[in-house]
């Protein structure tokens, strides 16, 4: 019939199409390893549609991210993802569901685009891995050859689990001791600070820049907060920048030119407003001076966690659909969002902001070649779209370890030396009273204090007190608190009768003190400086 007839050569076509989408997907452009980076961006741009061009502004904090296998996503937060176990084999098991679900973006997406996983990097590279000094110690160092190394290291154990950017290194400066993230900075100095960044960068990178492409053990290096993250008013986190025109470019600005020079591959904007304007939706600050007169140039910019939401409520927005297309048209490529539920992204409101005429699909095909580039600069279609679990042997090896232990000499200050009482002569010692909260293994949260904030699972730290029983186990050694924690301490604390009591019945007294993870870390600001 008729009918049959219309209906076999629906078949045909449909089968003809199948076949010519599959061999156009063979044979294009951008799945060939030896063209250019630029042509191979462009020749996939041209391919996607809007809603696919979308889907690779968003980076996934957690949550549903196989959602979008379809649409495609932008980037992952690794440890959100897998919450990999601090072991060898949850390591290696670790990065075969790396692989697994990389294989599943590739295979289920039209084109085949690939997510980059992204990790933290301050002073550590993965899970079970070498654990470094925090910035603020490496930059008292003033070894940029030191910051380099570990650097290094901290590329060759990220890439090992399948990462192929960190976020490292962080040159906040804070002028104000308030600010609960002192410790992620290397100093309050803009010249130690550009030159401890520019360092980290060369060192993750291995000294390629974003056209270049990433060597097997290298990663990109995602910088933050830009800018003057830390000169917020009243020490608070997230607060306005108190600063002005001058202070900006002369020395909040200068890290992110050093490391501009060098390649950078990405960055963060800062939660803060800088001159009144949020980093978020500042065209001036991302695309005008970081891009343009920095040379950032097809960088790739990831938004803090929530924060193009946050630009509306700033009241720089009317509502989430205007911030989204402020966040898209001020340079931010990409949204990271730390909702479980991938409906409430922010740039799920860019195709009601192009509907809106609020933002147009030009602006969102340069941000899109900003992915792209970050993605095919970083190997993702090619050599490192999967990667070996083998390679994780080499996290926290005898090298790593010695490289740590030298960096921990290097950053050590000594303030003070009355009566040359270091280094301490034990001879005839019999007891010690070592007092401090974080100073125990009894204590709870002393491990955290002493490795800092954004350190990845696994520590395997030696606390003081376990430190001197077992190089001096003939001294008695006898631990008090004196504090409940970290945060100010008064001299009413009822701690204190104890410690007191114990240092008196003591041959020798060691005093540990400093902050804490309650004073010390993202959110963790301070109202009073007393120990």
């Amino acid at each position: 019939s008729s009918a049959h007839k219309m209906a076999t050569i629906m078949s045909i076509v449909v089968v003809l199409s199948l076949l010519g989408a599959t061999t156009a997907k063979e044979s294009s452009l951008y799945q060939d390893a030896t063209q250019p980076i630029p042509a191979r961006v462009a020749d996939l741009l041209s391919k996607l549609s809007v809603e696919e061009k979308i889907g690779q502004t968003f980076a996934a904090h957690t949550g549903n991210m196989k959602a979008y296998n379809a649409t495609g996503l932008g980037a992952a937060k690794y440890m959100s993802v897998f919450n990999c176990p601090a072991t060898p084999t949850g390591m290696a098991n670790c990065v075969t569901k790396r692989n697994q679900l990389q294989s599943d973006f590739m295979s289920n997406s039209k084109h085949g685009i690939p997510v980059s996983f992204i990790n933290e990097g301050l002073h550590g590279g993965a899970p079970g891995g070498t654990i470094f000094p925090m910035p603020v110690a490496t930059g008292a160092s003033w070894n940029v050859t030191l910051v380099k190394l570990i650097s290094e290291v901290i590329a060759a154990e990220a890439s090992a689990i399948g990462v192929d950017t960190v976020f490292a290194p962080v040159v906040n400066m804070m002028p104000d001791p308030r600010f609960g993230r002192m410790q992620e900075g290397f100093s309050d100095n803009p010249i130690i600070t550009s030159h401890m960044g520019r360092a980290a960068v060369l060192g993750l990178q291995n000294g390629s820049n974003y056209s270049d492409t990433l060597g097997s053990s290298s990663v990109a290096s995602l910088a933050k907060h830009y800018a003057a993250y830390g000169a917020s008013r009243g020490g608070l986190n997230g607060g306005s920048a108190d600063i002005n025109s001058r202070e900006l470019y002369d020395i909040y600005l200068r890290p992110w030119r050093s490391m501009a020079g060098v390649g950078v591959r990405a960055v963060m904007p800062a939660h803060n407003s800088v001159l009144d304007v949020p980093c978020h939706a500042n065209p001036v600050l991302i695309n005008d001076i970081l891009r343009n007169d920095f040379g950032f140039n097809n960088g790739v910019a990831l938004s803090d966690c929530n924060d193009i939401g946050v630009i509306a409520d700033f009241r720089f927005a009317h509502n989430d659909t205007e911030g989204a297309a402020k966040g898209l048209k001020a340079g931010v490529d990409w949204d990271l969002q730390c909702s479980s539920d991938p409906t409430d992204w922010s740039y799920n409101k860019l195709q009601d902001a192009m509907d809106s005429g609020l933002v147009n699909e030009t602006v969102l095909d340069t941000i899109v070649t900003h992915v792209l580039t970050h993605k095919f600069a970083n190997g993702l279609f090619d050599e490192r779209k999967i990667v070996d679990p083998a390679k994780t042997a080499i996290l926290d090896q005898p090298s790593h370890r010695q490289l740590a232990r030298e960096a921990a000499g290097q950053s050590m200050v000594m303030l003070i030396n009355k009566d040359n009482t270091l280094p301490l002569n034990l001879n005839g010692v019999k007891s010690i009273a070592l007092i401090g909260p974080d100073a125990s293994s009894l204590s709870h949260g002393a491990v955290g204090s002493i490795v800092g904030s954004y350190t990845l699972s696994g520590a395997n730290v030696v606390t003081l007190d376990q430190a001197l029983n077992t190089t001096y186990p003939h001294i008695n050694v006898t631990w008090a608190a004196g504090s409940v924690g970290s945060g100010a301490s008064t001299t009413s604390d009822p701690l204190i009768p104890e410690a007191v009591a114990l240092a008196a019945a003591s041959d020798l007294t060691i005093l540990v003190l400093g902050d804490g993870t309650k004073g010390c870390g993202e959110w963790g600001d301070r109202d009073d400086l007393t120990l």
